[in-house]
């Protein structure tokens, strides 16, 4: 199963070093991990390369400021407004059916049905076996 994917502001970037395109794939403390990419969509498969976070910020042209104004930026979109509760009324439904107890000639088909049944099996007494 894949990993699920880093929220980092650089997860996504594209950057160029020595005249091969990466993309961020994920940034774990202060190594960025980078996958060659082989057309504008898709990523070369396999591991991906470590870059420094110092390095891959030089190759994307931005500064550690501006990362950090990033990451304040995404997180308060992320921040959503608990929506207020709605409570609706609603009617208690009584049952759509009554339960109606078995009348007695129910009750003697019924015994009737499972006599017939135990009656197509042997006693316990035979020591046959069938």
């Amino acid at each position: 199963m894949a990993k699920p994917k880093s929220n980092h502001v650089l997860v996504g970037k594209v950057f160029t070093s020595k005249n091969q395109l990466y993309r961020v794939q994920d940034v774990q403390g202060s190594v960025v991990y980078a996958s060659k990419m082989i057309d504008d969509k898709t990523c070369q498969r396999g591991r991906p390369r470590k870059f420094e976070i110092a390095e891959a910020l030089t190759l994307l042209g931005m500064s550690l400021s501006a990362m950090e104004a990033e990451t304040v930026k995404a997180a308060q979109a992320k921040v959503k407004p608990k929506p207020e509760e709605i409570v609706e009324e609603t009617e208690v439904l009584a049952p759509a059916t009554k339960v109606v107890p078995p009348t007695e000639e129910e009750i003697e088909a019924k015994r009737k049905s499972l006599a017939n049944l135990l009656a197509m099996f042997p006693d316990s007494t035979t020591t046959s076996d069938w």
